[in-house]
């Protein structure tokens, strides 16, 4: 998990089931974001883009300090 999420949780973030939560809300939501342009399928693709090479660069950085010569 890169180090910025997880401050981010410590900061304001709440375990809690909320998965099924306002669901009816949160589809009007989606309805209005298509009527002012805003394709909630290409922000979707680009988060996961974007989440996916943070993580890469987190477990890119962890097996590069593995693989450092330790002190004996």
């Amino acid at each position: 998990m890169p180090p910025e999420t997880l401050a981010a949780f410590l900061d304001h973030g709440r375990v809690a089931r909320t998965v099924d939560s306002g669901l009816a809300e949160a589809e009007q939501e989606v309805i209005q974001l298509a009527r002012i342009g805003i394709d909630l399928n290409k922000v979707a693709k680009k988060l996961e883009r974007e989440g996916i090479e943070k993580f890469t660069q987190s477990f890119t950085a962890l097996l590069d300090r593995i693989k450092q010569p330790q002190p004996a």
